[in-house]
């Protein structure tokens, strides 16, 4: 459960340039966890769309690459970004809580 609530969904949106509207035959979207370097395809996007959903992340950095295809199959380089999902939430609040406890319950017998 607490795995669970730690999950993050990240929507990601952009404009299509006006040059390519007519030429782009679909996007593509890769996500790497390490760096901008290594990518895997997350998802296909269609082509007159302008944001994507990726859902289920962990905590962490991730690097977001969107890329357009043509109709010759010619891929662009893309664009990249990096969004970092910080450990926060449920789970956080409830080790600070524990923390605190466990901190008064040791000063108490301390004193």
């Amino acid at each position: 459960i607490v795995a669970e609530a730690q999950k993050y969904n990240v929507k990601l949106g952009w404009e299509n340039p006006a040059e390519n509207e007519t030429d782009t035959a679909e996007q593509t979207l890769y996500v790497s966890e390490g760096d901008d370097e290594s990518f895997e395809k997350d998802d296909t996007v269609d082509s007159g769309e302008n944001s994507d959903t990726v859902k289920g992340l962990e905590p962490g950095d991730y690097w977001f690459k969107l890329t357009q295809t043509d109709a010759a199959g010619n891929e662009s380089k893309g664009v990249v970004t990096k969004v970092m999902l910080a450990e926060t939430g449920p789970a956080m609040l409830g080790l600070v809580l524990v923390s605190l406890g466990l901190g008064r319950l040791f000063r108490k017998k301390k004193a």
